[in-house]
């Protein structure tokens, strides 16, 4: 009985966690940039009004 793994069977595996973090960092970035957004719109509209005479 054969144990262990193949060297390209670790290497499979390698390439689809390289994967996976790949797309999940360019999410993150994603949400990172979306809620820099939502803060920058959010302090706008509570500084608007105090501006205003």
């Amino acid at each position: 009985m054969r144990r262990g793994f193949t060297l390209v069977e670790i290497l499979i595996v390698l390439a689809v966690v390289a994967l996976l973090i790949a797309v999940l960092i360019q999410f993150y970035k994603g949400m990172q940039s979306d809620a820099g957004r939502a803060r920058a719109a959010g302090e706008t509209q509570v500084s608007l009004p105090v501006l205003a005479p």
